[in-house]
């Protein structure tokens, strides 16, 4: 309360104002910078590739993946066919 009384702030009003007015905008900022992360998915992300019966091809060949061809304890990067 005291440092209040020493700086005059309530007195002055231009200043005041502007120091309200720069705390205000602050938030906008973060709604710009969420808002450009992207485009929304909008119904993208409500179909899939993934069926029944839909083989599995290794992502680098395009081939076919067994499961003789997978190695236990190995990583193999793989999506559906089509």
């Amino acid at each position: 309360k005291a440092g209040a009384q020493e700086s005059a702030i309530g007195r002055r009003k231009l200043i005041r104002t502007t120091l309200f007015g720069a705390l205000a905008l602050v938030p906008l900022s973060g709604v710009v910078l969420l808002r450009d992360l992207g485009p929304l998915p909008e119904k993208k992300l409500r179909s899939t590739l993934w069926a029944k019966g839909k083989l599995l091809v290794n992502v680098n060949t395009g081939e076919p993946l067994r499961p003789e061809h997978v190695a236990v304890g190995s990583l193999t990067f793989a999506k559906p066919e089509g």
